[in-house]
């Protein structure tokens, strides 16, 4: 089926493009109990959010394990977000992920959606570790040799999403996941944005206790610099446990981050504070870059 515009059960149209689509033959059964999708067995419920439920699964003949999300697209369309429906905003997210291969990155390895179906199935790279901090609440803060691990893999995943042009918009520690092997990687693409030509953009996305001064005023500005900041801003909580700029208040977290300088633990490395320095550098044009990150010298430290 070619176009953009589909027709569910009932004659309800839903959007989704069928040149985002890997598999539109679409099987789900209850066998002796075990729920199958396709060749998928369904192990447990592994979360559930404003877009759906996260399944984890397991391959019927490899064993191999996924994450599943499933989504039901009536609902995602009647749900609006200003001009748009969270249909739209998960068939963006599909073709930001499309994009995307490399290993400190989430792999979205199947998109599964019939046209007899009103449910819509991602079949993802199970993160057994799960989040390897939570945003929301103070946390233990982590070691330096800890921090600098997950940073590498952090930075190394951001540098490779940059050079095919692609901004993420919400980086924290609540989007970066661990791996069976301890190995960080790079989800939650629903605020990514794909930019051609200039990386320049004017409008502020994500969580904001990690949007960047510059993002925090009206105006075009870098999407390359701001996730480097969101960067920063999540070294810092894996180094104290805690976001540099927190209050209820959205105008006055927007204040803080455009006036107020962190407070950095005395315990800090002398290498560790001047790396957050140069990350939380206030002024998009001085912030320390990519490149810079990685030939800092306590990324470099065993």
């Amino acid at each position: 089926m070619s176009g953009h515009l589909m027709f569910g059960r009932g004659g309800a149209a839903f959007e989704i493009s069928s040149a985002l689509v890997d598999t539109t033959a679409l099987s789900v059964v209850k066998r002796d109990g075990v729920k199958l999708i396709n060749q998928y067995e369904v192990i447990k419920d592994l979360g559930r959010g404003s877009f759906g439920k996260v399944k984890l699964v397991r391959h019927t003949d490899t064993g191999e394990l996924f994450a599943m999300k499933v989504m039901n697209k009536n609902v995602l369309r009647k749900k609006r977000m200003g001009t748009r429906n969270l249909l739209m905003d998960v068939e963006h997210e599909i073709k930001v992920m499309k994009l995307l291969d490399h290993p400190n990155i989430i792999k979205m390895y199947e998109v599964i959606d019939s046209h007899e179906h009103h449910k819509l199935y991602l079949r993802l790279e199970y993160m057994e570790g799960g989040q390897c901090m939570d945003s929301k609440s103070d946390s233990q803060a982590l070691s330096e040799a800890t921090a600098r691990k997950y940073f590498r893999d952090l930075i190394a995943g951001v540098e490779y999403m940059h050079s095919v042009g692609v901004i993420h918009r919400d980086i924290k520690p609540e989007n970066l996941l661990l791996d069976k092997n301890g190995t960080v990687k790079l989800a939650d693409f629903g605020t990514g944005q794909i930019v051609e030509g200039t990386h320049m953009i004017n409008k502020s996305s994500g969580t904001p206790a990690f949007a960047a001064p510059e993002a925090c005023v009206e105006g075009a500005f870098s999407g390359f610099a701001a996730d480097v900041w969101a960067c920063g801003v999540s070294l810092y909580m894996y180094l104290h446990g805690k976001c540099p700029f927190m209050s209820p208040n959205l105008v006055a977290i927007f204040q803080m981050i455009r006036e107020n300088e962190p407070v950095y633990s005395p315990t800090l490395s002398p290498e560790a504070r001047d790396l957050l320095e140069k990350l939380l550098d206030k002024d998009p044009a001085t912030r320390i870059t990519i490149s810079g990150i990685m030939s800092h010298q306590w990324m470099a430290e065993q």
